[in-house]
Formats: structure tokens, C-alpha cells, sequence
């Protein structure tokens, strides 16, 4: 008996509460239409280096000639290679290459016109374009004292991904943006200038100014962790 008036009552609250629930999930519903409709998507260029083991030196001091096998890339190797790829002046040697220049500006005085950035698809998104102003205020607070170059720099950084394939020696690059043109030539870009980058790290003359740079960028770090 109790068991049937406990069902009676949860019943007969169902249907008391029945107009709150079908304005909620009404209210819901248009809020997901709306969203799919009126907000801008979000595309992923997507890009993969692989490792290739590394073969290593007979010594000439050997008298046998011994058999050279491949080394299969430590995970020292890989988190080497990470920080390359992470640098920032990677980064902002790739803009540098792909903005708009004048021969007489500097790449480091790069105007905010000039410089390489995606297109905001606000016209198409009415609701995303209403985000993209209250956002665009919060995004001027925090650059502030920045250059066009550094803003820039700062806001790939913070979309790229970048993770080594579990199993593998290949790692996985990705880049979000609403513009998937600027997202797949920005990618581009950042590949055709990461062995170039890469030859001038492991050169010993350049070494000196990659360590200080990673060493600053730590530094940034534990400063923003400390307060």
C-alpha cells in the first residue's frame, strides 16, 4: 500500500511541475538551435613528425667493423624535439615569414594590420560576432604593453597542441581556429620553418639564445604560479 502511494505521488508531481519542465527543455532547445546555427565552427588543421631512429657512428678507433644498427629516439629525444616545435620564436619566425612586410618595417615593429591573422566569421554568426566584441575587450586588457608580433605569437601558442603518440616516435601537431585556411597555412607554415629552426638549436652558436629564451619562458611560468 505504501508502495503504490509513493508512486501516486511522484506522479501527481510530475504533472504538477509538467509546465516548468517543458519550459525548461523548451528553453534548452532553442538555446542548442541556436548555438548550432548562429555560432561560428570550430576547425582543426592537423599535422604529424615522425622520428627516424638515428644510426649511429663506427668508431674509427675500432679494428672489427661492427654492424650499425638503428637506435630507435629515447623519450629525451622526443621531449627535445617538443620544446622545438613549442618555442616561441618558432612561432614568430613563422609570422614573420608569413605577414605582410615592408622592406623598410621591422619584423619586430610588425603594424597590427600587417600582421598575419585569421578572419573572424562574424557576418555568417550573428550570435558568435556578439561573442567575438565582448571577448575582443578582454583580449586587449591582456595584451596590453605587447607587441602586434608577441599578441600573435601568444595566441598560436595557446591553441597549438602538441603530444607524441603513445607507442610511436611521431609526434602530433594541432591548430584551432574558426578560419580553417589561417589554421591549415599557419601549420604549414610553422612545419616549413621547423627544420630550419631546428638546424639553427642544434648548431652550437645558436644554442646559447634557445636555452635563455626557454629559460625566461620557465621563469614567466613559476612567476605566474607564485602569484
Amino acid at each position: 500500500m505504501s508502495s503504490e502511494d509513493w508512486k501516486r505521488q511522484l506522479v501527481q508531481m510530475f504533472f504538477a511541475r509538467l509546465g516548468v519542465i517543458v519550459t525548461v527543455n523548451l528553453i534548452v532547445l532553442a538555446i542548442a538551435v541556436a548555438i548550432a546555427f548562429l555560432w561560428a565552427p570550430t576547425y582543426r588543421a592537423t599535422a604529424s613528425v615522425m622520428m627516424r631512429d638515428k644510426t649511429p657512428q663506427p668508431s674509427i678507433q675500432s679494428i672489427e667493423i661492427a654492424e650499425s644498427r638503428p637506435v630507435q629516439a629515447s623519450r629525451q629525444d622526443l621531449a627535445s624535439e617538443l620544446e622545438i616545435i613549442n618555442a616561441p620564436e618558432l612561432t614568430m619566425r613563422t609570422l614573420i615569414c608569413m605577414s605582410k612586410i615592408d622592406n623598410t618595417e621591422s619584423s619586430r615593429s610588425i603594424s597590427k594590420e600587417n600582421i598575419w591573422k585569421e578572419e573572424k566569421p562574424t557576418a555568417q554568426y550573428p550570435l558568435y560576432g556578439i561573442y567575438r566584441k565582448l571577448n575582443q575587450t578582454l583580449q586587449d586588457s591582456v595584451s596590453v604593453g605587447l607587441t602586434p608580433l608577441a599578441a600573435q605569437t601568444r595566441l598560436i601558442q595557446e591553441r597549438l597542441e602538441t603530444a607524441v603518440v603513445p607507442q610511436s616516435t611521431v609526434i602530433r601537431l594541432q591548430l584551432a581556429s574558426k578560419d580553417r585556411k589561417w589554421a591549415e597555412q599557419t601549420l604549414d607554415g610553422l612545419l616549413d620553418n621547423y627544420l630550419g629552426y631546428r638546424n639553427d638549436v642544434l648548431y652550437p652558436g645558436s644554442q646559447g639564445s634557445f636555452y635563455d629564451d626557454r629559460a625566461s619562458t620557465y621563469s614567466e611560468r613559476l612567476t605566474d604560479l607564485e602569484n
